[in-house]
């Protein structure tokens, strides 16, 4: 539990982060938190092994229960709730952004996106990075202020 009270407490830092930083961020935390996760998932096996070969009279059968517990609900919370929104903010802001700044083919979005067509990529992403590159033609035509 100790890498979702991590996650938990890293959250008000990553909100003042604006996105390209909170990027960069996030390639440096996830190797770390993969092999976290590995160990608590690896504690919850445990525990359960523990639980198993603990004897029922014992006391410690119902500090055993609650670690199960305890460990059980923080992966199915992360699991079905935290991973399918991080995996839904990644798919699509964060990586559609990323590539539509550098310029990508928008044949590779497509395919990492996983959508059917680009059709689909273009009419759904493209409209805002279009725009950008369209005021930004504009406005180098502008003649300069004097002043």
């Amino acid at each position: 539990m100790s890498m979702a009270l991590a996650h938990a407490l890293e959250f008000p830092s990553k909100r003042r982060l604006d996105e390209r930083t909170y990027m960069t961020v996030q390639t440096i935390y996830y190797p770390g938190f993969t092999l976290g996760g590995l160990g608590e998932a690896l504690a919850v096996a445990l525990t359960l092994a523990l639980l198993l070969f603990t004897p029922h009279a014992s006391i410690a059968l119902f500090w055993i229960v609650a670690a199960f517990v305890a460990l059980s609900s923080m992966h199915i919370v992360f699991w079905f709730v935290t991973q399918p929104v991080n995996r839904y903010w990644l798919k699509h802001y964060g990586i559609q952004r990323c590539f539509a700044a550098n310029g990508e083919d928008i044949k590779v979005v497509q395919e990492l996106l996983r959508h059917a067509n680009s059709k689909i990529t273009i009419d759904v992403y493209a409209q805002g990075t279009l725009a950008r590159k369209a005021q930004s033609r504009v406005a180098s035509m502008m003649p300069p202020k004097r002043g």
